[in-house]
């Protein structure tokens, strides 16, 4: 069962986000994902199929946030420093649980919403990368 985000919004082009509009796209998404994971439970997918979807989701979510930031340099240094995890790194870290990896999937990396935060209070708005 394969679920679809709206990674690819119409209105907005690659490049052409804030850092902070860029976080605030991205965990917009997760209401999107909850949805999703939401509806696969409720038509009988397995907690792995679940968790899979969860990962594959929050990973597009990612890239193309990523893709969004007007600030190249950063979104170059996240994809290095932060790659996405993949299938089997998931299962390592959460060892194999499934119900954790899809309640994680629809966390926030707190010490990068604190970053953004810091960039919001430091004046980057909505305004700052027309």
């Amino acid at each position: 069962m394969r679920a679809l985000i709206p990674v690819r919004p119409a209105n907005l082009k690659n490049g052409s986000l804030s850092d902070v509009q860029a976080r605030d796209w991205y965990n917009a998404t997760k209401v999107v994902r909850a949805q999703i994971i939401k509806q696969m439970k409720a038509a009988g997918a397995s907690d792995e199929e679940v968790a899979r979807e969860a990962s594959d989701l929050r990973n597009a979510a990612r890239s193309k946030a990523r893709d969004l930031m007007a600030n190249r340099q950063e979104a170059e240094d996240l994809a290095k420093t932060k790659p996405n995890p993949t299938w089997d790194q998931v299962t390592t870290i959460y060892n194999g649980d499934h119900r954790v990896i899809i309640q994680k999937s629809l966390e926030s990396d707190g010490k990068v919403n604190k970053i953004i935060e810091g960039k919001r209070i430091q004046g980057e708005t909505y305004e700052t990368h027309k």
